[in-house]
């Protein structure tokens, strides 16, 4: 097993290749980070933008990657017919190389195999259940009152003040940063942010996430307590699938909550189909044993 640690987004994306994008539902967060750092180290190569991206190759074949730019989660990728090999020499480089996993979001499988390579006798706690679905055919919800509109910066304080009660109710108890005043009025001036209006006040936003050039994914579908139940944030995200396949996406994708009955229930109504479950756990002060076997 031969591990290639990668300083170009981009060269990764070409090794990859299929490895990475038969599953776009379910490896989106990979697949769009690596587009977005490819798109930066072009724009800017001065900025020495170093994140971690790490390949596992078995006989010139990839066979599982990881991709990671501290203080965030890594994400992890692996072949099942080389799950566990690919796992321990991807843990080994990393403990040698790097040090320390902070917390990891990967499929079920892939972040287990992980685990028990780290450290089998302490295995990582999972901090947070997601699920990942993929639309194939939108079926269009009841209409609700309103409707859809980009984010101008009129609305940065609204956004700001919505992403913030938004991780507050989507991250419990773990410490997920979220989207500044500030980060959100760069982020309205790359046209990400939709809003659903209703007799001309915002009452649901959500936002398009690590697109890529066949796809991108839908997040951070928020409603406020008050104007919940009326159908705003199902529309709003029903608007913008029509808004990205019309512009020939290939893919839409979302991630939920596993324990969000609500969320889980909306989604497959409007054609959404689960693909797999993407937990997120965290390695911080678990230290690097793969002997530790439990007796």
């Amino acid at each position: 097993m031969n591990i290639i640690q990668f300083e170009s987004a981009e060269d990764m994306l070409k090794w990859a290749g299929p490895f990475l994008t038969d599953q776009p539902g379910l490896h989106n967060r990979p697949l769009g980070e690596l587009h977005a750092w490819a798109r930066i180290q072009r724009e800017r190569p001065g900025d020495h933008f170093r994140p971690h991206i790490l390949g596992a190759e078995h006989e010139g074949t990839p066979v599982g990657l990881v991709t990671w730019k501290p203080p965030g989660p890594a994400s992890l990728v692996l072949d099942p017919a080389q799950r566990e090999p690919g796992a321990a020499a991807l843990a080994a480089f990393i403990a040698r190389e790097i040090g320390d996993l902070g917390r990891v979001l990967a499929p079920a499988a892939d972040l287990q195999a992980l685990s028990e390579a780290w450290n089998p006798g302490h295995l990582a706690p999972v901090e947070m259940e997601n699920w990942a679905y993929r639309l194939d055919q939108l079926i269009p919800p009841r209409p609700a009152r309103g409707h859809m509109r980009p984010a101008t910066l009129a609305d940065q304080a609204v956004i700001a003040a919505w992403a913030e009660k938004f991780a507050g109710e989507a991250f419990v108890g773990l410490q997920i940063p979220f989207a500044s005043f500030e980060a959100v009025g760069r982020m309205i001036a790359h046209d990400v942010y939709r809003i659903w209006e209703a007799d001309g006040i915002p009452v649901a936003m959500a936002q398009y996430l690590r697109p890529t050039p066949t796809g991108v994914v839908i997040g951070m579908v928020y409603t406020p307590h008050a104007q919940r139940g009326r159908g705003y944030a199902t529309n709003l995200t029903a608007a913008m699938c029509r808004e990205r396949m019309d512009q020939g996406d290939q893919y839409l994708a979302l991630f939920t909550n596993a324990a969000n009955d609500t969320t889980n229930r909306i989604y497959p109504s409007l054609g959404f189909q689960f693909v797999g479950a993407v937990p997120m756990a965290n390695f911080q002060g678990i230290p690097f044993a793969p002997s530790n076997r439990p007796k």
